[in-house]
């Protein structure tokens, strides 16, 4: 299996579906909400989302004559002239692994950058061999854009100044309400993260944003110049944090809760921190800062495949369940995963099942996910399942 192929597999292993995204026609709708499982795709996906205001293209070879002649070749669905594409207000970009590399990624952006009624944009540049951004000849017509989301997955965008003119792309965008970037598997380090940190300081109007950096090499240093500017759009109501499969420790885990704390107006909070350093400290602390959050309605958050022990499990669980807001949570997830050797699965799930027993309410959607698995099994235990597994749900 080659390189290209093995990450394919790899997202597809580690998908969580994004707001307002429906991967399966890269078709984004800002008023919906995704489900948790990929929407099957329509067998028609033109009849449906090509009119005077908006469009969807997966894979032209050229931009505008690719999208041009794309709907020709889709004449029983619609048409559309080189003048009606410039002036969609909507627009959904699918170049998923076409080798369009930086030369290919940058003639995109100055095409639809330069659409003057474009309020809507989602482009998919996943595995597209591209090492550095360049966000050239953006003029005031960007300004209209209201929703943006670049999926840059499996890259290769981690050299000094891969992403460091996506400043200068969103300092233009002064109407911008969401703003969603996946960056997952592209080697990031932390100077990486002070260049993200430098892109959202313009964002103060946002009311949504999602940062996609799992599977990277991020630390608590690099949560640092992110969180830095995070904790200053005091008006985000929606925050979306993936951060897996990093170097994150329990300085990284309280640096995101403080800056959590400082974000009073949050509704909906979705934080992965599975497979990082973080340990009991960690896990309280952030479960205490979301849990004390006045307004919050959906609280998810993944801490498996850490170092999270019996007293952590307990006491964050404990932070969420028996804070004052809980009982104004629509949706709450807590996931852990631990070495079956480490815990006392069955003690743990026995007291957690009762803390959350005495304060759930029966129509809201609430999980707390315990999972235990065993590295080293003894020969007393071959007959045991190779994981046990505790759902406490209601």
């Amino acid at each position: 299996m080659n390189q290209n192929s093995s990450k394919i597999e790899a997202n597809k292993e580690n998908f969580r579906p994004y707001p307002t995204f429906d991967s399966s026609l890269s078709f984004f709708d800002p008023n919906k909400q995704s489900q948790n499982t990929p929407t099957k795709p329509k067998k028609e996906p033109f009849q449906n989302s090509c009119n005077q205001n908006s469009y969807i293209v997966n894979s032209p070879q050229k931009l505008v004559d690719g999208l041009l002649e794309k709907a020709k070749d889709k004449r029983n669905y619609c048409s559309i002239t080189a003048e009606e594409f410039f002036n969609l207000s909507t627009l959904s970009l699918n170049y998923f692994c076409q080798s369009l590399k930086n030369e290919g990624a940058n003639q995109v952006f100055q095409t639809v950058f330069s659409m003057k009624n474009l309020n809507s944009l989602y482009i998919n540049l996943q595995i597209n061999e591209i090492t550095c951004l360049r966000f050239e000849k953006i003029n005031y017509y960007c300004q209209n854009l209201t929703y943006l989301k670049l999926d840059l997955g499996s890259n290769n965008i981690a050299q000094e100044n891969g992403i460091k003119s996506l400043e200068d792309c969103t300092k233009q965008l002064t109407n911008l309400k969401q703003f969603y970037i996946d960056l997952r598997w592209n080697n990031l380090t932390d100077s990486n993260c002070e260049q993200i940190g430098s892109s959202i300081k313009h964002l103060k109007q946002l009311d949504e944003v999602g940062l996609f950096l799992s599977h990277n090499k991020i630390t608590s240093i690099g949560v640092n110049f992110i969180c830095s500017e995070l904790k200053h759009i005091l008006m985000l109501k929606k925050l979306y944090f993936h951060l897996s499969q990093n170097k994150i420790d329990d300085n990284g885990a309280i640096l995101l809760s403080q800056c959590i704390e400082n974000l009073k107006y949050l509704q909906t909070v979705d934080i992965s921190l599975q497979d990082n350093a973080i340990s009991n400290q960690g896990s309280i602390e952030l479960c205490k800062s979301v849990s004390n959050l006045e307004k919050i309605s959906v609280a998810n958050i993944l801490l498996y495949m850490n170092q999270v022990r019996d007293y952590g499990i307990l006491h964050s669980t404990k932070q969420f369940v028996q804070s004052a807001n809980f009982r104004k949570l629509e949706q709450f997830f807590l996931e852990f995963r631990l070495k079956f050797r480490e815990i006392n699965p069955s003690k743990v799930y026995i007291e957690c099942q009762e803390i959350v027993r005495q304060n759930i309410l029966s129509n809201r959607q609430h999980a707390l996910i315990l999972t235990a698995y065993k590295k080293h099994i003894t020969p007393m235990l071959d007959f045991q399942p190779q994981y046990q597994h505790w759902d406490i749900l209601y």
